[in-house]
Order: structure tokens, then C-alpha cells, then sequence
């Protein structure tokens, strides 16, 4: 298990007050998290030959919220909990999850890439 941390805007519908609204009506807002979140990695397994199927069934790869914080605001100052509760939602969605598996597999990517640059230095 990793844990990795991205930056992303997300859409939002917010009771704020926004120019051109009456009171108590939702308005859309883009505020930027900076989400932190624990990834373990999925995977496939070997197979037997012939007309046999996979030995074991496959693990997807997993995701669980760890912290969020607010970026930048759009002007409506949520406070911690509704911030959580948005990236919460964000990586629950299909959309956020394979943004949040794509960021995780690149660093850990990087992470290796840069432990083989590492030995072939010394």
C-alpha cells in the first residue's frame, strides 16, 4: 500500500450566495482539494493452461480517503468537513478513482525509475 496526494478542481453545487441568485438557491462552484489517499494496487493472476480459467479471481486495484484540504476557494469558504466530504464523493465517483488510480500508478512509476537511477549511480 502507497499513499499519494493530488491536486484536482472539481464541480460542486453549493448554497452560497452568488451575484444573480435568490437566497437559499444552489449555485455551481469549482474549488480546487489537494486530496490525500492510500492506493493498493490490483492485480491479475497467472493462469493454468489449457481449458482451466485464472487460478485465483482478479483484485482491483483499491482506493481509501485519507485527508483533504481546500486549495483554492471559488469565493464560498466551506469548512473542513464539507471539503472531506467532496473528495470523499470525488474519489467514490468513477471519474475521480481513475484519475486517483492513473496519478498513483505514475508515481510509483517515478518512485521505481528513480531507485534504478539510483543504484546504476553507485
Amino acid at each position: 500500500m502507497s499513499t499519494h496526494t493530488i491536486q484536482t478542481e472539481i464541480e460542486v453545487e453549493v448554497l452560497f450566495p452568488f451575484p444573480g441568485l435568490a437566497e437559499g438557491d444552489y449555485g455551481t462552484a469549482y474549488p480546487t482539494l489537494e486530496i490525500t489517499f492510500d492506493y493498493e494496487r490490483g492485480y491479475v493472476p497467472g493462469t493454468l493452461r489449457g481449458e482451466y480459467g485464472p487460478i485465483d479471481p482478479p483484485v482491483v486495484p483499491h482506493i481509501s480517503f485519507r485527508d483533504a484540504k481546500l486549495i483554492k476557494d471559488d469565493d464560498i469558504n466551506p469548512d473542513i468537513k464539507q471539503v472531506q466530504e467532496w473528495a470523499e464523493r470525488f474519489l467514490a465517483g468513477e471519474p475521480g478513482r481513475v484519475y486517483a488510480i492513473e496519478c498513483a500508478e505514475l508515481d510509483l512509476k517515478a518512485m521505481r525509475h528513480a531507485h534504478l537511477e539510483d543504484r546504476r549511480d553507485q
